[in-house]
């Protein structure tokens, strides 16, 4: 028999994982709009974004190709694509698995999720950019939003089809 108290625990539970997967989902669908102003939004002020090849991941090597620590990174590579790199338009579509919580303490939790991200040029086929995983360390905002504070965007290969413009 289900108690008030373990209803209440299964509702949270529930809660959690919605909001996760909303996050997830929401974080995707900036990239894919194009809307990257609003991407450094979703991580928190000392947020750190990395995304790096699974080869230098699994060996503890620090190279990656986008690394940014901090509101003040995120936004300079928001600035650098809009307004200083020169590369073709392309659309980006993500598709990402629902997050699994891997582990939690107290206001935060660490999550993964795998991704696949497909890019197309103007006239040109639809081709995969990259395959891979998310390792996420989120923190719950005082208004109970979650944000992330560490990102770990990792491609399973270290060939990505020109070169790596927007964030995964």
């Amino acid at each position: 028999m289900n108690t008030s108290a373990s209803l209440a625990r299964d509702f949270a539970w529930y809660a959690r994982h919605i909001a996760l997967g909303e996050l997830y989902q929401s974080y995707a669908h900036c990239l894919d709009s194009g809307d990257l102003t609003a991407w450094p939004g979703f991580f928190t002020d000392d947020g750190i974004y990395r995304a790096q090849g699974r080869e230098n991941y699994d060996r503890g090597l620090p190279l990656a190709a986008i690394a940014c620590e901090g509101q003040g990174m995120l936004l300079d590579r928001v600035n650098v694509i809009l307004n200083v790199m020169v590369y073709a338009p392309r659309y980006i579509q993500h598709v990402v698995a629902q997050p699994q919580v891997v582990s939690e303490n107290g206001s935060e939790l660490l999550a993964r999720a795998s991704f696949s991200v497909f890019h197309t040029l103007p006239h040109e086929p639809t081709a995969l950019l990259s395959v891979g995983r998310y390792e996420d360390t989120l923190a719950v905002m005082a208004d109970g939003t979650w944000k992330f504070k560490q990102r770990l965007a990792i491609y399973d290969t270290l060939l990505i089809p020109g070169s790596l413009v927007y964030p995964l």
